[in-house]
């Protein structure tokens, strides 16, 4: 086991990871909120915002739909903010519980976009998806093997 006090510095790059994913997840919930805008004020117009409407009437995809969206992001952004002080305090709840919840939380949400929404309305597999997916698991592996005896609090 550690010392106590003595972060590893994987740990440590894990937070700041927490807290960069953190501060993007910002601007998904900002083009959540955009796109629930261009669905209920129709007198906004142009090619994109028809495009878009068009989109997400073809696949019968509504306002329910980004309002969860920014819930279930606004969940994920305080885990990640939380368990990341968690990981630099070395704290196992906040660390490695708050850590691993975000991680199967990021994985369902993932998964259950893939499965469910049209490639063209937010859905299917592109390199941003992947990349957020192999972190949560890269985190969710991390926290439960190699860093597992290092939250000492």
């Amino acid at each position: 086991m550690m010392n106590e006090g003595l972060r590893p510095g994987g740990l440590t790059a894990l937070a700041v990871v927490n807290f960069l994913v953190a501060a993007l997840t910002v601007f998904v919930i900002l083009s959540s909120t955009v796109t629930i805008m261009i669905l209920t004020h129709p007198e906004m117009t142009g090619e994109h915002q028809a495009r878009l409407r068009g989109i997400l009437e073809e696949h019968d995809i509504g306002v329910s739909y980004f309002v969860i969206s920014i819930a279930v992001s606004a969940v994920l952004m305080t885990l990640l903010i939380v368990s990341g002080v968690g990981y630099l305090m070395q704290k196992k709840i906040l660390g490695r519980i708050l850590g691993s919840s975000f991680a199967v939380l990021s994985l369902a949400r993932n998964v259950v976009e893939i499965v469910t929404l049209p490639e063209d309305g937010g859905g299917g597999v592109d390199p941003l998806r992947i990349l957020v997916m192999t972190y949560a698991l890269l985190t969710l592996v991390l926290l439960n093997t190699t860093f597992r005896r290092d939250f000492v609090n």
